[in-house]
């Protein structure tokens, strides 16, 4: 009897540890014209330096609405409960000003846009999203998922894994991730002459593997032009 629950309990550890878990996001996508200068921007942050992290068309700037470990048996059921969600309302948001955001690494800032909407409706879609994915999710129990480049950042690991439990729902701070800035004088003198509020238009919203620094690519699993 003993042997017998000792196989049970071995069968299921090994049926786990077969699960294919996907590092995963949806996320709002911006207009081909303010993507442009939002590249600029990744651009100018960098000042050149080969180790800084560069937008381009497999590296996406987005609005994260959710990422999580998800099962990739399951993504499939995420499409089709995202594609229940009503859209409408979200194509044009703010952008409130600048954040320095967090400090990946001693003297590395990853900066970032403040963005918010005039009716409270992106907080409203991110829950109705975080909804849906929740009971699909790892629950943090994951450690490690797999990201669509095959290198990435040590702590792309760490905000996938932590994301529902420290930054969704009252803790959803919506911003828009400009890159990686080695330079804090440099950082501001690019920023210096930017007035806010801006206006940021938005075309699409996705469902996608996630990228090195948690960046959305050009192939995707789910995608919905907006109204």
């Amino acid at each position: 009897r003993i042997f017998s629950v000792a196989l049970k309990i071995c069968i299921i550890v090994n049926m786990d540890s077969d699960k294919k878990w996907i590092a995963t996001c949806v996320a709002l996508i911006p207009e081909i014209n303010d993507e442009s200068f939002l590249f600029e921007l990744n651009r100018a942050l960098a000042g050149g330096s080969e180790s800084s992290f560069l937008f381009d068309g497999n590296h996406r700037p987005h609005i994260t609405l959710m990422q999580d470990f998800i099962e990739s048996s399951k993504l499939s059921v995420l499409e089709k409960s995202l594609a229940d969600i009503d859209w409408q309302g979200i194509s044009e948001l703010t952008v409130s000003g600048v954040e320095r955001s967090c400090e990946i690494e001693k003297g590395v800032f990853t900066p970032c846009l403040e963005v918010c909407d005039s009716g409270d409706y992106l907080s409203k879609l991110h829950r109705q999203v975080m909804d849906c994915s929740s009971a699909l999710s790892s629950n943090s129990e994951v450690l490690k998922g797999e990201f669509c480049d095959h290198v990435v950042h040590p702590k792309c690991h760490h905000y996938v894994q932590n994301f529902s439990q420290f930054k969704s729902y009252e803790n959803f701070y919506p911003h828009l991730t400009l890159g990686i800035s080695r330079n804090l004088s440099q950082m501001v003198s690019v920023f210096e002459n930017m007035t806010f509020p801006k206006t940021l238009r938005v075309d699409s919203v996705v469902l996608a593997q996630l990228g090195d620094i948690c960046t959305i690519p050009l192939k995707t699993y789910w995608e919905k032009n907006l109204p």
